[in-house]
């Protein structure tokens, strides 16, 4: 496996533990604390990280292969979604099970076009943002999912900062944070606040039509520091 996918899959597998330590956490804790959206981001996490295998064995992924396997991620997640509202109209169950699946693999997508290691700090500052949100509304298991990911990222942003590591994260690192933000904005009811975290990430799909990117831009605009990158991105 290529460096920065065995980075994304530490990612991953640095999340799961934060993940571990939230159900231990949500199942002591004197205040109720649902311990279902936390395993259900980490059978999630785990399937992003079959985005990695074809890598490992020296094969490439074509766009819709790649696609096909994010819907497929977001369907646990959209299962659970209709398993908790089987009282709603069934084209209200429909469509979440059209929708679920689609806002996961686009928030997958999103992150992953964040080219650089700008892109990464970004995507480090928008789960800081939905955490602050989580924690104003009151959202105790989507806080703790996006706590985890922070958990797992900040060592990693710090090897880049301490080693000017060119590429921090590869495909299964990037799947993995957007995958994470976008279950984790589902799962406590914060679609809207996602959304907006994510509109840097549209905003760079703009740019790379003229052949730039965001990332590269925040980059650039810090002086290539790893350390600045956040605060211009803020």
């Amino acid at each position: 496996m290529e460096e920065p996918d065995a980075r994304g899959t530490a990612f991953v597998v640095g999340t799961l533990l934060g993940l571990l330590v939230g159900v231990g956490i949500a199942s002591y804790s004197d205040t109720a604390i649902a311990r279902l959206p936390l395993l259900v981001t980490a059978v999630s996490l785990l399937m992003v990280l079959m985005l990695g295998l074809p890598s490992k064995y020296y094969l490439s992924l074509n766009a819709t292969a790649t696609a096909g396997l994010l819907l497929l991620v977001g369907l646990v997640p959209a299962v659970v979604k209709v398993g908790e509202n089987a009282s709603a109209p069934a084209a209200v169950l429909a469509g979440t099970m059209v929708l679920v699946p689609i806002g996961i693999s686009l928030g997958a997508y999103l992150v992953n076009q964040l080219e650089g290691n700008g892109g990464v700090w970004m995507a480090a500052v928008a789960m800081a943002t939905l955490s602050g949100v989580a924690y104003l509304e009151g959202k105790l298991p989507t806080l703790l999912i996006l706590l985890a990911g922070l958990g797992a990222i900040v060592p990693l942003l710090a090897y880049a900062s301490r080693w000017q590591a060119k590429v921090l994260l590869g495909d299964v690192g990037t799947f993995a944070i957007g995958a994470l933000i976008a279950v984790a904005a589902i799962s406590g009811g914060l679609e809207l606040p996602a959304v907006i975290t994510f509109v840097p990430c549209f905003l760079n799909l703009g740019l790379k039509a003229s052949g730039r990117s965001l990332g590269q831009l925040v980059m650039r605009a810090s002086g290539g520091s790893q350390r600045c990158s956040a605060l211009i991105f803020i």
